[in-house]
Formats: structure tokens, C-alpha cells, sequence
């Protein structure tokens, strides 16, 4: 089951911890890769599944100005299979997942787990126990 790593952050070209991700992933034998979402979104279909990741913006978990204008011109996402991820940053990380959530399902995605990251330790838990096979 291939799937694709997508992360948005203020700072346009900012994947470090996407590609801790997807190297965590294919250590647990999922393949895996990173997708600028700048200009890799139209690649969307060809993934089984999504990790979809953000940096929050300020004190309140703001979600990047451009994120919902990244998610509205990908192509059709309903159905997607996907997980949410947000870098712990702060005191509003929880509250910019449940946002990141909420937008990526009203494009139409299946959100199926959803988690913080602050490290190395999170990204291996993360990567081990996402439910990216199908039951």
C-alpha cells in the first residue's frame, strides 16, 4: 500500500519531519514518499493513503494560511483514506489537529487516526501504529 507524506507549513519547502515520516514508514515495510504540495498534489490519486501533516501558526493552533486552497485545487480527495499529523508546537497543537481534521474531511478524505509530533520517538510510534493496511 504505497503513501504519500504531505506536509504544509508557513515556510513553503519545509519537509524535514515528512521525511522523518516517510523513512519510519518504510522501515516498517510500508512504501512511502514525500510530496511537495506546492506542486505534487495532482499525484494524489495514485496513493492508497494519506499522511497529511501541518505546522501550526501562532499561539492559537492557527492552520497555514494556504492550506485550504492546497486542499480545494488537489484533485478530488472523497473517499482518501488518511491519517492527520501536527507538530507539537506550543499549547494549541491538539486544538490545530481536530482543525486539520475537520478540513481534510470536509474535502471529502476518511480521516481513520490522528496524532501530535514532537520527536524522533513520535515519528517511530506513529509510523508503527498507523492503520495505513486495510482490515
Amino acid at each position: 500500500m504505497r503513501v504519500a507524506v504531505v506536509y504544509v507549513s508557513a515556510k513553503k519547502g519545509e519537509f524535514e519531519l515528512a521525511g522523518k515520516l516517510a523513512e519510519a514508514l518504510k522501515a516498517h515495510g510500508r512504501p512511502a514518499e514525500v510530496l511537495d504540495p506546492d506542486l505534487e498534489l495532482g499525484r494524489l490519486p495514485a496513493f492508497e493513503y494519506l499522511a497529511f501533516g501541518v505546522e501550526p501558526e501562532g499561539f492559537f493552533g492557527s492552520l497555514p494560511e494556504r492550506l485550504p486552497k492546497l486542499l480545494s485545487s488537489a484533485p478530488d480527495l472523497s473517499g482518501k483514506r488518511c491519517f492527520a499529523f501536527v507538530r507539537r508546537k506550543g499549547f494549541a497543537s491538539e486544538r490545530a489537529l481536530g482543525k486539520l481534521m475537520r478540513l481534510l474531511e470536509s474535502e471529502g478524505a476518511r480521516v481513520n487516526y490522528a496524532e501530535t509530533i514532537k520527536n524522533q520517538e513520535d515519528v517511530e510510534r506513529v509510523a508503527r501504529t498507523a492503520p495505513v493496511e486495510r482490515n
